[in-house]
C-alpha cells in the first residue's frame, strides 16, 4: 500500500513516500455527460520522459490561470443565474451557504393585476437576492496576510519548535510567533527542488487557491512568501494529527465516527466544487483532526480550477478514478469517486483496490470489483457503490443535483447538516492535546534549521520570478 509512513503531515506533499502519480497537465472545452467510446480492454499510458532524477513521474509546465481572472468569470456567471430564495447558514468563519436550502418557485396567476403586482414584487425580490448573492459570494481569505516587504525580518517573528513533517520539496515546522505567542505551521519548500520537479504551476495554484477559500473543515492559509532560497507557507497550526496515523491506530472507524468525518468532507467538496474546484487528494494522510475532534483537509498541491474537465494523471493510485487512469478528461466526479473509497478504508481499514504494484492497483480499479468485508453496514455499502461507479454520468455526486444526491443518501439520514456546519455537534474522537504547542501527535523528525544563511552580497536569485505571487 503506497501510504506516508515517513510523514504524518501530508501537506508537506512527499512525491516519493505518497507515489503520487503526475502527468502533464491540459484543460479543454468538453462536456461532462458526453457520450465517449469504450475501451474494449482497460488501458493506461505514462509517458517514461516525465521521470525525474527522484524516481517520481512528475507534470511538465502547465498553464496557470490567474485567481483574478477566474474569479471575474465566476462572477459573471452567478450573475446569469436565475433567482431563487435560499436561507443563510451563518458561521464566524466562512461566507459559504451550504446548497441543502430549500428553493420556492414563484407561481402566477391568471389574474393579470394579480400577475402585474407579483411580476413587481418578484423584481423586487430578484433585485435584492441578487444584492444578498453577492454578498454571500464566497469572499477572499479574510485572515490571509498580504505579502511582507521583508521575508527575513517576517521570519525573525518566528521561533522555531520543531520539524512535523518532512517531504521531497522540504519541510514543516511547528513555529511560535514572539509576538502573539500562537503557534502555527511553517511549510518551507526548496525553490530549486520544486523547479527541478517541475511543480512550480502546482505550487502556484495552491497557493492560489487556499488565499482565496476559507472553510470550517479546510485548513487556513495564513501567509505566504519567500526568501532567496525557499518558500513559505503560514497554516493554521492543527495539533490532533492525521486521520491516517489515527486510523492505523485503531485498524478502522466504527459507522458512526467515519459517517461523521465522510459528511464534513462531504461538506468541503461542495463548498470547492461551488467553486469550480477540483481537490483531486483526498486520502486519510491528507485529513487532519482539529482540537475538538473536527476534520481539516490540508495539501491543495493538486487542487485546480477546472470549468469543465482537465487531462492530467495525477493523485495517489488507490484513490485515483477510472477516468484519470484513462486519460480521458476528468472533473469534479474524481472527488466523489475517492470519497467513495475514502469511506470504504475508515469502514474495513484498508482500501477496496490494493496491491503491491501500481500497475496491478490501476487494473484491479478499471476491473471494478469491490469485496466487502464481513458485517459492513449496507447503507454504506450502497453509498460506496454508488460512488465508486466507473461511469461518471451515472456516479452520485456528479448527476444533476450534486452534492445533494451524496447528502440525501440514507447512510446520512441522522446527520444535521446546518449544525454540523456550524461545529455544533461534538466530534466523535478528542484527541489527546495538552496544549495549544503539542507536537506529541506527530513523528519526531531529524530536526533542521528552518531558515538558511544570508546569501552572499549580489546574489540573483534565478526563481524568484517564477514565484511572483509570493
Amino acid at each position: 500500500m503506497s501510504k506516508n509512513n515517513s510523514s504524518p503531515l501530508s501537506y508537506a506533499t512527499d512525491g516519493i513516500t505518497k507515489m503520487d502519480i503526475i502527468e502533464e497537465e491540459k484543460e479543454v472545452n468538453l462536456h461532462l455527460h458526453e457520450d465517449e467510446p469504450k475501451d474494449e480492454q482497460p488501458s493506461f499510458h505514462i509517458p517514461a520522459s516525465n521521470i525525474n532524477t527522484f524516481g517520481n513521474l512528475v507534470p511538465l509546465s502547465t498553464a496557470y490561470v490567474p485567481y483574478q481572472q477566474q474569479q471575474q468569470q465566476h462572477q459573471q456567471q452567478q450573475q446569469q443565474q436565475q433567482f431563487v430564495k435560499s436561507a443563510s447558514l451563518p458561521h464566524s468563519f466562512s461566507t459559504y451557504i451550504p446548497s441543502n436550502n430549500v428553493s420556492h418557485d414563484v407561481n402566477f396567476n391568471t389574474n393579470r393585476e394579480e400577475t402585474s403586482q407579483q411580476q413587481q414584487q418578484t423584481s423586487s425580490q430578484q433585485q435584492q437576492q441578487q444584492q444578498q448573492s453577492q454578498q454571500q459570494e464566497p469572499q477572499l481569505n479574510s485572515y490571509y496576510l498580504p505579502t511582507p516587504s521583508n521575508a527575513r525580518e517576517r521570519l525573525k517573528e518566528f521561533k522555531q519548535v520543531r520539524v512535523i513533517g518532512t517531504g521531497t520539496f522540504g519541510k514543516v515546522y511547528l513555529v511560535q510567533n514572539v509576538n502573539d505567542r500562537k503557534f502555527y505551521a511553517m511549510k518551507c519548500l526548496n525553490k530549486a527542488y520544486v523547479v527541478q520537479l517541475k511543480q512550480v504551476e502546482h505550487l502556484n495554484s495552491e497557493k492560489s487557491i487556499l488565499a482565496s477559500i476559507h472553510h470550517p473543515f479546510i485548513v487556513n492559509l495564513y501567509q505566504a512568501f519567500q526568501d532567496e532560497k525557499k518558500l513559505y507557507l503560514l497554516f493554521e497550526y492543527v495539533a490532533g494529527g492525521e486521520v491516517f496515523t489515527h486510523l492505523r491506530r485503531s485498524m478502522k472507524f466504527t459507522n458512526s465516527t467515519a459517517k461523521f468525518y465522510a459528511a464534513e468532507i462531504v461538506l468541503a467538496l461542495e463548498f470547492l466544487h461551488k467553486q469550480n474546484i477540483v481537490y483531486r487528494d483526498l486520502k486519510p494522510e491528507n485529513l487532519l483532526i482539529d482540537n475538538e475532534g473536527h476534520i481539516k483537509i490540508t495539501d491543495f498541491g493538486f487542487a485546480k480550477r477546472v470549468e469543465d474537465r482537465t487531462f492530467t494523471l495525477c493523485g495517489t493510485p488507490e484513490y485515483l478514478a477510472p477516468e484519470i487512469i484513462q486519460s480521458k478528461g476528468h472533473g469534479k466526479a474524481v472527488d466523489w469517486w475517492a470519497l467513495g473509497i475514502l469511506i470504504f478504508e475508515m469502514l474495513a481499514g484498508y482500501p477496496p483496490f490494493y496491491d503491491d504494484d501500481t500497475f496491478a492497483i490501476y487494473n484491479k480499479i478499471l476491473a471494478g470489483r469491490i469485496t466487502f468485508p464481513l458485517g459492513f453496514d449496507s447503507d454504506a455499502k450502497d453509498l460506496i457503490k454508488r460512488l465508486l461507479t466507473a461511469d461518471r454520468t451515472r456516479r452520485l455526486g456528479a448527476l444533476k443535483d450534486g452534492a445533494m444526491d451524496v447528502k440525501n443518501h440514507r447512510w446520512f439520514a441522522d446527520i444535521n447538516w446546518e449544525s454540523l456546519y456550524n461545529r455544533t455537534i461534538p466530534g466523535p474522537f478528542i484527541p489527546n492535546i495538552q496544549h495549544q504547542g503539542d507536537s506529541s501527535n506527530f513523528e519526531l523528525y531529524e530536526e533542521e534549521e528552518m531558515i538558511e544563511e544570508s546569501p552572499p552580497p549580489g546574489f540573483v536569485d534565478p526563481y524568484a520570478h517564477l514565484f511572483k505571487d509570493f
